[in-house]
């Protein structure tokens, strides 16, 4: 199933690689997740979605996975030093605490927000996530704010679960649905 250029809450970036196929679940699952963070906070950017799989499956180029429809990358929430969101259609990858340059502004990780994205793949009716990569300094920031923020401690559980670390994820998530 092709998973629409923009909708409610969301952005499809690098249209151009044609990489926006994925189960029905995946693509349900996606949009579900991006209202729901919409829902929650109406004013902020739409989150930006990366590679799903091809067309028709089979091997893509900068992925060891995306072949089957199952797997999807979301691009964290970033906020510039105002605090506010921001939106871009690049991965750069953000330390969990500090900032980096891009675009001309500085920008930094959006724990609150992206802890938004998580809750709602952990809460989702459409897919199960069997597994979210990130980096690990990302993760104890996410779930550190979850806690703090008194977030139920069973999404809070079921989300340490899911996420786990993986090399080359600090500008990202790289889910995969079962």
């Amino acid at each position: 199933q092709r998973l629409a250029p923009e909708g409610e809450g969301y952005r499809s970036i690098r249209q151009s690689r044609g990489r926006f196929y994925g189960t029905g679940k995946l693509v349900a699952g996606i949009e579900w997740a991006a209202k729901q963070v919409h829902a929650a906070d109406p004013s902020a950017p739409p989150i930006a979605i990366g590679d799903l799989s091809a067309k028709n499956g089979g091997d893509v180029s900068m992925h060891r996975s995306h072949e089957n429809g199952l797997d999807a990358d979301i691009l964290l929430a970033w906020k510039d030093a105002e605090g506010k969101p921001v939106f871009s259609d690049e991965f750069v990858g953000l330390p969990a605490k500090g900032s980096v340059s891009h675009g001309g502004k500085r920008i930094s990780f959006d724990a609150a927000r992206t802890w938004l994205i998580v809750k709602a793949l952990v809460t989702n009716p459409h897919m199960k996530v069997s597994m979210a990569f990130l980096d690990q300094s990302l993760i104890n920031a996410l779930l550190n704010h979850a806690a703090k923020a008194g977030e139920d401690k069973a999404v809070i559980s079921k989300a340490s679960r899911m996420l786990d670390h993986w090399k080359g994820h600090a500008d990202h998530l790289h889910i995969r649905v079962q």
